[in-house]
């Protein structure tokens, strides 16, 4: 269900992104299940979990080795095949 929000979301270069509203979702990695409060935009396709969220699970992310640990379980990262990078 989707809920109004007043939270405010920002681009690196400080351009406010567009909101629809706010939802608790819940989804697995390596068959271990989460929930996470998300908003959601048009703008964003796909999901990106908050330093709030890292630090509630106590995820460490190693940009090193290309992983991230939660709750000490590694999980190897991918990039999209399409993806864009950007300056």
């Amino acid at each position: 269900v989707l809920r109004p929000t007043t939270e405010k979301l920002f681009t690196a270069d400080n351009t406010e992104l567009p909101l629809l509203g706010a939802t608790v979702i819940k989804f697995a990695i390596n068959g271990v299940h989460f929930s996470a409060d998300v908003v959601v935009s048009p703008a964003i396709e796909g999901l990106f979990l908050g330093v709030d969220w890292m630090k509630q699970n106590k995820a460490v992310m190693n940009f090193d080795d290309e992983t991230i640990a939660v709750h000490g379980d590694r999980i190897r990262l991918h990039a999209r095949p399409d993806a864009v990078h950007t300056r």
